[in-house]
């Protein structure tokens, strides 16, 4: 079972854990049910004691108020002892972000980021890598179009059909064909293959 401990003195504003100077959160206090269920929740993922309460006051621009930026408690994993302060605002808003982090702190090395690349990241950084794999001499269209080189597409490719890609000895371009053309209820199969538009 989780104690929670009353915020200790010195807390700049314990009826608002969040201190939110900019009054975007609904206040905070240490008797909501539902930090203290999140919490206790919490702790049946992986048990820790609470050591501390804390809080940063940001002083900002000299002449100006300071901004009470974060109120945080401070966690001891009872597993291993590692310890890490949590701001009160993740515990509320984002509890599952907590539960990796805590999860990493007690099985370090175990959690393996998943980062996906935000909309427009392909276009500002292009892959680089060569898309163009071993040539394909058998390909079905070989014997259609004898003097065209057609190349199969390397591992992990994910250039789009009509992409082209350039090579110090040509311009290549993926395209799309049909394998086996789909009758009454099954459909067509297609495959990709990069072709030599031309050489230099």
């Amino acid at each position: 079972m989780l104690t929670i401990p009353p915020v200790a003195a010195g807390i700049f504003n314990p009826l608002d854990l969040y201190n939110d100077n900019y009054n975007e959160l609904p206040d905070l206090t240490w008797q909501n049910p539902t930090l203290h269920d999140t919490m206790a929740w919490l702790n049946e993922q992986i048990p820790f004691e609470i050591v501390s309460w804390g809080s940063v006051l940001n002083q900002g621009t000299p002449g100006f108020p300071g901004l009470r930026s974060s109120t945080h408690v401070g966690l001891k994993l009872k597993s291993n002892g590692a310890m890490q302060a949590v701001d009160v605002r993740n515990i509320m808003l984002t509890p599952m972000s907590v539960h990796v982090m805590l999860y990493e702190l007690a099985n370090p090395g175990s959690v393996v980021p998943q980062i996906k690349p935000y909309p427009g990241y392909k276009v500002r950084h292009p892959d680089t890598s060569d898309p163009i794999g071993a040539p394909w001499p058998d390909h079905p269209q070989a014997k259609v179009n004898p003097d065209r080189k057609f190349f199969h597409p390397a591992t992990g490719d994910e250039y789009p059909v009509d992409a082209i890609f350039e090579r110090s000895d040509g311009v290549y371009k993926k395209c799309r064909f049909i394998v086996s053309q789909g009758f009454f209820f099954s459909p067509a199969v297609f495959d990709y293959h990069w072709q030599k538009e031309y050489s230099r």
